[in-house]
């Protein structure tokens, strides 16, 4: 390998190295700069660079990698939802989606659909489908990489918690097939009255549209229980086969 290409693969290394400490706080890592739009902790964010950051460690065995997953997966659990809230979504076990302690002005002091937040004056926002999978997911690859039994000791009723309320999502898929036959029924009354003359063409599109919107959010629930059960499976060394 010729210098130039050492040179510039140090190069790549060290900025992407420095951008990792610059983004680091004592909670984890934000999604941009502090100061910037995104400047502060997303639940999905978080866990996509830390399944990135193990990665580097399994390459490397540098724990600094190893201790921020650590710390991101702690403050992930600390933020887990306790109660059930549908101003921000929050649910028992759900991985937060979006935590802004300040600076949140410009989403819940707005006019039209100001964001919620709580009454400490923070916006915690849990509506994300696939954060709470990706943090057992997480989990299972930080402790198959470092075997840090004291994490999984520490943090096994987060993780169950994160699969109760995956297993609440599959009660939700039995409760959404009335909506669906609903749904279905609609849609065909608006058909039959537009064929008989006492119904609009955008009765039949919006009965069309609100089915498949219901048919959409079940399939989201379904593919969340399908991850997070293999993946807790995986993190208990369950093997299927």
């Amino acid at each position: 390998m010729d210098t130039r290409t050492d040179t510039t693969h140090e190069h790549l290394w060290n900025l992407g190295f420095d951008t990792i400490k610059e983004l680091e706080t004592d909670l984890g890592i934000l999604a941009s700069g502090k100061e910037e739009i995104y400047g502060c902790i997303f639940g999905r964010d978080s866990l996509i660079t830390s399944l990135k950051l193990l990665r580097v460690y399994e390459n490397t065995h540098d724990e600094y990698f190893a201790k921020l997953v650590r710390k991101i997966l702690a403050t992930l659990s600390d933020l887990q939802g306790k109660n059930i809230n549908i101003e921000s979504g929050e649910e028992p076990g759900k991985c937060i989606h979006e935590y802004r302690p300040n600076n949140h002005e410009h989403l819940t002091k707005r006019l039209e659909k100001p964001w919620f937040v709580y009454g400490d004056n923070i916006m915690r926002n849990y509506d994300s489908v696939d954060s709470t999978p990706l943090f057992l997911i997480a989990c299972y690859r930080y402790f198959q990489l470092t075997n840090d039994q004291s994490f999984i000791d520490e943090y096994e009723k987060n993780i169950q918690q994160a699969l109760t309320d995956i297993q609440t999502n599959a009660e939700k898929i039995n409760n959404m097939q009335s909506q669906i036959e609903t749904a279905t029924s609609a849609e065909q009354i608006a058909s039959s009255r537009y064929l008989n003359g006492i119904g609009l063409n955008t009765d039949i599109t919006n009965a069309a549209v609100n089915l498949q919107r219901i048919l959409l959010t079940r399939l989201q629930y379904e593919y969340q229980l399908c991850l997070a059960k293999i993946e807790y499976a995986r993190l208990t060394g369950y093997r299927y086969w």
